[in-house]
C-alpha cells in the first residue's frame, strides 16, 4: 500500500525522465532507477509501467534493442493487467518507435492504436 505523496514522488520522477531538454543519460538512469524501485517496493504499477519505459529508452541509447523491447513489452503487461490507458498509449507510442527500422507500417499500426485509445 501508498500514499500520495509516495505516488507523487514516483510521478515527478517519471515526469522528469520525459522532460523537456532531455535529462543527461546519467541523469534519466538516476531517477529512473530511482523511480522503478520505488514504484515496485510501494506496488505501484502505473509507476512501474513509466520507469519501465524510462529504463527503455536507457537501452535504446546504449544500442540494447532487443531488451529495450523487452522492457516496452513489460510495461504494455501492466497496462493491460491493470486497464490503465495513459500508461498503453504511451507504450504503443514507444514501440512504434522501435518498429520503424523493420516494419514502417507496424509502426503505424501502433501508433493508429495510441491515438485511438487517447481520443
Amino acid at each position: 500500500s501508498y500514499t500520495a505523496q509516495d505516488t507523487a514522488r514516483v510521478n515527478r520522477l517519471n515526469e522528469l525522465c520525459n522532460a523537456a531538454p532531455r535529462l543527461s543519460n546519467e541523469d534519466l538512469e538516476k531517477y529512473g532507477n530511482e523511480a522503478l524501485e520505488l514504484s515496485r517496493r510501494l506496488d505501484y504499477p502505473r509507476g512501474e509501467g513509466f520507469a519501465l519505459l524510462t529504463q527503455a529508452r536507457l537501452q535504446a541509447s546504449k544500442n540494447q534493442v532487443d531488451s529495450a523491447e523487452n522492457l516496452i513489452l513489460q510495461a504494455e503487461r501492466i497496462a493491460k493487467e491493470t486497464n490503465d490507458e495513459l500508461l498503453l498509449v504511451w507504450v504503443y507510442y514507444r514501440l512504434s518507435g522501435f518498429k520503424q527500422r523493420e516494419d514502417i507500417r507496424e509502426s503505424a499500426r501502433l501508433l493508429t492504436k495510441a491515438e485511438e485509445i487517447a481520443t
